[in-house]
């Protein structure tokens, strides 16, 4: 086998690894993975935060099937993904990552209504990722983000 094969051989395995390693800490798959072993009661009502939210809703839509009535997934400027938008019940909102923004405040307030209007005979299922604490602010009055 020539050299370059050989590299070739050995470059094909390390991108087979890295992909297999995406795959199995996919935000989507862990939560699928997770509501899969432990299925919460049903009707849930979704709230997903942080970069990953759009995955791990869909993730939870996918466990669940009907079991989810309704969700709101915030996520970074950019990383909206239209998938979980595109069904019944479903918002979607961006805000600021890493530095809030006014977005951020707009979904700190919508979250907080949200879990307010969650009607009693159904449970909440928050899925919190990576960026949650920049994505969704609320800050005490008289204190701004600048």
């Amino acid at each position: 086998m020539s050299r370059d094969a050989c590299f070739d051989a050995e470059r094909r395995q390390v991108l087979s690894v890295y992909r297999e390693a995406l795959a199995a800490v996919h935000g989507g798959a862990r939560v699928r993975a997770a509501l899969e072993r432990r299925p919460p009661p049903c009707p849930v009502h979704v709230a997903a935060v942080g970069k990953a939210a759009c995955a791990m809703t869909e993730g939870a839509f996918e466990a669940l099937r009907h079991g989810v009535r309704a969700a709101l997934v915030i996520t970074r400027h950019g990383y909206g993904d239209p998938v979980p938008g595109r069904r019944p019940g479903v918002h979607c909102l961006e805000a600021g990552h890493p530095v809030p923004d006014a977005d951020s405040l707009v979904a700190g307030r919508a979250l907080l209504e949200f879990l307010d209007a969650i009607p009693a005979d159904r449970r909440p299922l928050l899925l919190i990722s990576g960026g949650a604490s920049s994505l969704v602010e609320r800050p005490p009055a008289g204190v701004t983000l600048v």
